[in-house]
């Protein structure tokens, strides 16, 4: 299986250089090696990725008692001012599990509740349509079982 791995893609755009990351994988194909993009996380800016290095609150279960910390990628040196309180994070190291659609989903339910089209389909569509669609690739490739607290067994045929 092919690692996930963190990668910049760079756009000149307005006189600056903004650096847009997404999560992807090599894979093997006829004509051999391409990218596959995994997951879109947009855009960093100098003031989000400031962000990433300020102190941040962790538990030690050895101590008892929380510490601040402040984390910096594995592959360059803690500076000189963290020393005592930075920590070094494998990049390469992390995994990606299920990724998968959220923000539409969650629009979607917004919208649903907002416009009351449960009420309104009830009425009008006794069939709810492509359920075997459903079934077998939007329910498992989004967000929507996070969304509703449910696990894959809503999305069954004969539930919908």
């Amino acid at each position: 299986m092919a690692r996930p791995f963190l990668h910049c893609h760079h756009r000149f755009k307005n006189g600056k250089d903004h650096c847009y990351w997404s999560i992807s994988e090599k894979v093997r194909t006829r004509r051999g090696w391409a990218q596959r993009h995994l997951l879109y996380l947009g855009e960093i800016n100098d003031s989000q990725k400031a962000a990433w290095t300020k102190l941040t609150e962790v538990f030690d279960p050895a101590a008892q008692q929380t510490q601040e910390l402040a984390m910096y990628p594995a592959d360059r040196a803690v500076p000189e001012h963290a020393v005592d309180f930075g920590v070094q994070v494998r990049l390469d190291q992390f995994g990606l599990r299920r990724p998968r659609q959220w923000g539409a989903c969650w629009v979607g339910c917004r919208l649903w509740d907002q416009l009351r089209l449960d009420e309104f389909g009830r009425a009008r569509l006794p069939d709810p349509g492509s359920a075997w669609r459903l079934h077998r690739q939007w329910f498992q490739n989004s967000a929507m079982a996070d969304l509703l607290e449910e696990d894959f067994g809503l999305a069954q045929k004969d539930n919908l």
